[in-house]
Parts: C-alpha cells; structure tokens; sequence
C-alpha cells in the first residue's frame, strides 16, 4: 500500500496534470472562439459587401429607370412642344387671315360711305348753288325775303302754291327768274317722273341732305350721288346738274 506522503503527491500530481489539460482546453477554446470569430467577421463583411453591392446595382437600375423616364418626358416635352408650336403658328396664321379679310372689310366699307359722303356732299353743293342763285334774282325783284341768303327760306319762298303758281301762269317773265324756275321745273319733273311719295318740299328737300355740311358745285360728269339718297331728291339734283352751265 501507498503511504499517505505518495498519495498527495500523487493527488498533487493529478491536480497538475488536470490544470495544464484545463488551460490547455481553454486555449484551444479560445483560439476556436477567436477563428470562429474572424469567420464570421469575415463572413459578415462578405454578406455585407454583397448587401450594399444588390444594393447599388439595384440603385443603378432605379437611377438608369429615371433617367430613362426623364429622356421619355424630355422627348415627351419637346413633342408637346413642336405640336404647341405647330398650332401657335396655325391660329396665327388664320387669325392675320382673318384680320387681313376683316381689314378688307373695313376699307371696302369705308370706301362705300367715302362715296357716300361724296355723293352727299356734291348735292348738297348742287342744291345749294341754286339755291343761291334763285336767291340773288328773288332779291334783285325785291320779293319779300331777307337780303342775306338764308338757304331754307329762299326755298319755303319758292315752295309757296301761290309762288308756284305765278311762275307757272307767268312763263315768259324774261330772264329774271331763271334759277328760280330751273329749281321749280326741277321739282315738278321729278313728281311727274318718280312721284314723291314722302312729300318732300324744297326745303325739306335741304334738310335732307343737310348734314352740318358744305359742299360746292361740280361739273355734271363728276357728280356722285349716293343710292341711299330719296330717289325724288336724286332726281332734282341730277336734273338741276343737267342745267350747271360751266
């Protein structure tokens, strides 16, 4: 049997052997734990790459997608754009067109009432030359009428049935009266010719064609008379016109 100094030693000896194997384990523990951890260090930075690297390309197919958009609205853009263009200029066109036509239009109507403001201020002229006239020889008679012309009671004077009257029962009084009978014979033609249905007098006559207008008398070629004018009054202007002797 063994004493008891060789058994703790013995004990002594198993303790020692027992504490190297631990401290070995442990080392080996930690040298696995440390390799295990640099594996997964590494396989971590491994997925992590291959993360951000699905991400990038993913963020490239998104960025290349709207690039690809923005090329789509750009062509999209300038489309709408030359189509915008396109009709700007069409609605132009047709609007100095239009304008050009409405333009037209307008000079041809002013050129219409240019005539017709020529029309009545010639027969104005006309009618108040005779008038005029038959005034000067009224006042050279000493009839009963103001010295100075006044050119619608020259013509009431005249219009008077029983001035008519003695002109027609005196038609060889010489040649004092010879406008007075031209405007009178003027008058009396139209009826009989056209009628007067409105039953314009001399006066009214003046009235008519009275616009706060002067006008003078022309050489009969060149009278222009508005169609627009009373026919009656169209009349005796163009047949006092016939009489104009200059």
């Amino acid at each position: 049997m063994k004493s008891k100094g060789q058994m703790l030693k013995q004990t002594l000896k198993d303790e020692d052997e027992m504490m190297k194997q631990t401290l070995n384990d442990k080392d080996e523990w930690l040298k696995q734990t440390r390799k295990d951890k640099v594996e997964m260090m590494k396989q971590a930075l491994k997925d992590k790459e291959v993360e951000m690297m699905k991400q990038a390309l993913k963020d490239k197919d998104e960025m290349m997608k709207i690039l690809k958009d923005k090329d789509e609205m750009m062509k999209q853009t300038l489309k709408d754009k030359d189509e915008m263009m396109k009709q700007t200029l069409k609605d132009k066109d047709e609007w100095l067109k239009q304008t050009l036509k409405d333009k037209d239009k307008i000079v041809l109507l002013m050129e219409k009432e240019l005539l017709q403001a020529k029309g009545i201020f010639t027969a104005r002229g006309v009618f108040e030359f005779f008038t005029k006239m038959a005034h000067s020889e009224l006042v050279l008679q000493s009839c009963p009428i103001s010295q100075k012309f006044i050119a619608t009671e020259t013509l009431r004077y005249l219009g008077q049935k029983e001035n008519q009257t003695w002109f027609r029962n005196n038609p060889d009084s010489g040649g004092a009266y010879i406008w007075c009978r031209r405007i009178l014979d003027a008058y009396s033609k139209c009826q009989a010719k056209c009628g007067n249905s409105s039953g314009l007098t001399l006066a009214e006559m003046y009235a008519h064609l009275s616009q706060d207008i002067h006008g003078r008398p022309w050489n009969k070629d060149s009278i222009a008379l508005n169609n627009d004018l009373n026919p009656f009054v169209r009349c005796v202007i163009s047949s006092l016109a016939e009489n104009v002797g200059w």
